[in-house]
């Protein structure tokens, strides 16, 4: 069985890690490893992690006690500390469906460079916000980086051997570090998802992109400013195309992994790549989609209103 170092930047995190504590003994496997990275909190963080460390003694945990180095540093270094060669990410203030590393571990291979998951979305306030399905093969995740919607940071695990040779989380990339991250990854391996939900995230603009969500924008349209790096890969496999969009029926949720494909064939079309439709005839395929599933249509309009309604109301002057 694949060993996996589990990697958490922590800062402040005090009032969430009661439940990732429980998640973990729950979870955890003694031959994993937990690596937890204190970036200067001023709450109980640092204490909370040292006590769960000594009641787990057991356990291969470590504790970096950083000095405020920020996320990316913070990551760099907790990676450096992770024994295995795959790393899997979590956030404290998210949620992860009970067996996710077990179900994600089969997909590891020495040609994968990360596998991703479906998540759900949740206000603070516990009200659910959505759900965003992964794009599952290789080729329809490399489509789908541009829109930085489909690949969740705190639901991958990756190779630490490939992430090292791309360069690891660049300062450069802030506060999107992980889309750099992927765009590269996809230069040298595999990125694979689970079509199954295996992360419940937490949308607050309290973190890093929703602070800072113009900044996330420009820098977006920057990392997406050249894609011709990953449009070689894309472009030895594009006959797969049809085909991989056919084989999403195998799938849950086909309908919304089906819209979400035809988006983003449609986003390279637009940026003069010489992507094949997706069907013979995509748009009348994709309205034909739509109608067939008005329902789910109308409830995924639904949530991406409230989001943005929330992170407006977040975002507007005092």
């Amino acid at each position: 069985m694949v060993s996996i170092s589990y990697l958490l930047p922590i800062k402040n995190g005090d009032l969430y890690l009661s439940g990732i504590f429980e998640y973990f003994e729950r979870n955890f496997r003694t031959s994993d490893q937990i690596v937890f990275v204190n970036d200067a909190s001023t709450d109980n963080t640092l204490k909370a992690l040292k006590a769960f460390s000594n009641l787990h003694s057991d356990w291969n945990i470590k504790i970096i006690d950083g000095p405020g180095m920020g996320i990316i540093k913070a990551l760099n270094i907790g990676v450096d500390q992770c024994d295995n060669q795959w790393i899997a990410r979590f956030d404290v203030d998210d949620k992860y469906v009970d067996g996710r590393i077990d179900i994600q571990r089969p997909f590891l291979k020495e040609s994968v460079a990360a596998v991703f998951c479906d998540y759900e979305l949740h206000f603070p306030s516990g009200r659910a916000a959505g759900f965003i399905p992964s794009p599952v093969e290789n080729l329809s995740v490399i489509l789908s980086l541009p829109f930085s919607q489909q690949t969740p940071h705190p639901g991958v695990i990756f190779n630490k051997k490939k992430f090292l040779q791309v360069g690891s989380y660049s300062e450069n990339d802030f506060p999107i570090e992980d889309l750099g991250l992927w765009l590269r990854l996809a230069t040298v391996g595999d990125l694979l998802s689970v079509p199954k939900i295996l992360l419940n995230y937490r949308v607050s603009n309290s973190g890093t992109i929703g602070s800072k969500r113009k900044l996330a924008s420009e820098k977006l349209s920057e990392l997406t400013s050249d894609l011709e790096p990953i449009w070689s890969v894309i472009k030895n496999n594009i006959s797969d195309i049809p085909n991989l969009y056919n084989e999403l029926d195998k799938f849950p949720r086909p309908f919304e992994r089906k819209l979400l494909f035809i988006r983003n064939a449609k986003y390279w079309r637009r940026r003069g790549y010489e992507i094949p439709g997706v069907t013979r005839h995509e748009n009348i395929s994709m309205l034909f989609l739509v109608f067939s599933n008005l329902n789910k249509f109308v409830t995924l309009i639904y949530f991406q209103i409230l989001r943005k309604i929330y992170r407006n109301k977040i975002n507007s002057p005092k």
